[in-house]
């Protein structure tokens, strides 16, 4: 049977990082401006939900696309937006990676290889079976 207790923490301590995440973006809304707490609220929201890492990239270059087709159709003011919002999107993407290498790295997590390609030349050398 589950901890009790352990549950109760859990849950009070992802209350307390959400709160968090909406006074930082609040107060950046209130010192700035609007979009840059967007653009803190989503980095922060991408390492406390732990999303994927790969999900900012793919945005990003969704994003590029749209700048690129909106430049194409002379829609030069709509494209730089959207290119400045792909170029964020890579920057969560990035420090969303590097916090994903820094925790593997505190648990000693060791990289996997099975994708490298010396992976593959090494089982390639051993033969069949």
């Amino acid at each position: 049977m589950p901890d009790v207790s352990s549950e109760k923490a859990k849950s009070r301590r992802k209350i307390i990082e959400w709160i968090a995440v909406a006074v930082v973006c609040l107060l950046v809304w209130i010192i700035w401006n609007f979009i840059a707490a967007l653009v803190i609220a989503l980095f922060l929201a991408a390492l406390v939900l732990n999303i994927d890492s790969g999900l900012p990239f793919v945005l990003a270059l969704a994003l590029l696309l749209i700048s690129a087709f909106l430049a194409a159709i002379k829609q030069d003011s709509g494209a730089k937006v959207v290119a400045e919002w792909s170029f964020l999107f890579l920057a969560i993407g990035i420090l969303v990676q590097c916090r994903g290498y820094i925790s593997s790295g505190a648990r000693g997590d060791e990289p996997d290889d099975s994708g490298t390609a010396d992976a593959g030349r090494a089982e390639d050398e051993a033969g069949p079976g």
